[in-house]
C-alpha cells in the first residue's frame, strides 16, 4: 500500500468512462518499490481513483522548474549548537544568534526563496523553519534593531522539510536582511537556501 511519510509524484490525470465517468489520477512512486494499483503500467507508477487518492494524501505541492531566465543563488551551512547559531525564531530571545544572510537588490527583482533542511528520514520528523525579510540598514537584526518587515515565507514556519516564497525587492542601497531559523531553539540540523532571481543578478551574502 501507500507508505506513510513518503512522499509521492502526482503526474497524470485523466478521466474514465465505466458505471459512470470517473476521475483517476496517475501517482509516481520514486523509490519504485511499493505501488497500491498497476493498471497495464508496469514501472514504479500507478493509478488510482481520485476519491482514493484524497483518502491517501493531505497535501499537494507544486514544483516549480524555473527557466533559464531566472538566476541561481545558493548558500548552505549548519544550524549547530557548537557554531551557536540556533537561537530559534523571535519569540525567543536568543533568535540574533542565528546566521542571517545580506541579499542586495540593484534593480527591482523578482525573487523566489526556498529555505530547505537535511532530510533525516527515519530518524526524526523535520523541525519547524521559517525564513522573514527585513530592510534594516544592511545589518543584522538583533533586540534592538530589526528594521522594516519585507516578508515572509508562505504560512509562516511549518514543519516541513522546505519552505518558501515570492517576492519583488526594490533596489536599495544596503543589503535586505534574511533571517532565517528553526522555530525553537537548538534544534541541529543543515540547511540549505536558495535565491532565484528573474533576469536580475543579486547578491548572498552571510552577515559574520
Amino acid at each position: 500500500g501507500v507508505m506513510d511519510g513518503h512522499a509521492y509524484g502526482l503526474v497524470g490525470v485523466e478521466r474514465r468512462s465505466g458505471d459512470g465517468e470517473e476521475l483517476w489520477v496517475k501517482i509516481w512512486n520514486p523509490w519504485g518499490k511499493d505501488w497500491l494499483k498497476k493498471l497495464g503500467d508496469r514501472a514504479s507508477s500507478f493509478w488510482m481513483e481520485f476519491d482514493e487518492f484524497c483518502r491517501c494524501f493531505e497535501d499537494i505541492y507544486l514544483c516549480r522548474l524555473p527557466t533559464e531566465d531566472w538566476l541561481t543563488h545558493s548558500f548552505e551551512y549548519k544550524w549547530s549548537k557548537t557554531k551557536k547559531n540556533v537561537g530559534g525564531c523571535t519569540n525567543f530571545r536568543s533568535f540574533p544568534n542565528n546566521t542571517q544572510l545580506a541579499l542586495t537588490v540593484r534593480k527591482p527583482t523578482k525573487l523566489f526563496i526556498c529555505l530547505s533542511q537535511e532530510d533525516y528520514r527515519g530518524q526524526r520528523d523535520p523541525y519547524g523553519i521559517g525564513f522573514e525579510i527585513y530592510h534594516n540598514k544592511g545589518k543584522p537584526i538583533s533586540l534592538t534593531q530589526v528594521g522594516q518587515f519585507i516578508g515572509a515565507n508562505n504560512a509562516g514556519y511549518c514543519v516541513d522539510r522546505a519552505v518558501s516564497g515570492e517576492f519583488l525587492l526594490k533596489p536599495s542601497p544596503t543589503p535586505y536582511t534574511i533571517f532565517l531559523s528553526t522555530y525553537e531553539p537548538n534544534q541541529e540540523c543543515d540547511f540549505y537556501v536558495d535565491v532565484w532571481s528573474y533576469k536580475e543578478r543579486v547578491e548572498l551574502g552571510v552577515y559574520l
